[in-house]
C-alpha cells in the first residue's frame, strides 16, 4: 500500500509561498512597515502597507562610498 500525501492534503508549500505567507502574518501587525525582511534573507513588500511608495532597502543603500578608505575621496 502506498500513501499519496498530495492526494490527500494537496501540493507542499513553496519557499515562495512560505515568504508570502510570513510577509501576511507580520505585515498585519506592522502595517506602517513598507517592507519585510524574511527568515530567507529576501525583502518582501508588506501587503498591509498603505503608505507613499519607498523603494527597496537594497537599492536604496549606496555601496560603493561603504568601501572607500577615510582618507580617499569619492
Amino acid at each position: 500500500m502506498t500513501y499519496d500525501y498530495d492526494e490527500e492534503f494537496g501540493p507542499l508549500a513553496t519557499p515562495r509561498d512560505a515568504m508570502r505567507e510570513y510577509a501576511d502574518w507580520v505585515g498585519a501587525e506592522s502595517p506602517d512597515v513598507p517592507w519585510i525582511l524574511t527568515d530567507y534573507d529576501v525583502w518582501v513588500p508588506n501587503p498591509h502597507y498603505h503608505g507613499p511608495a519607498v523603494p527597496h532597502p537594497e537599492e536604496a543603500v549606496d555601496y560603493p562610498d561603504d568601501y572607500l578608505c577615510e582618507d580617499e575621496e569619492a
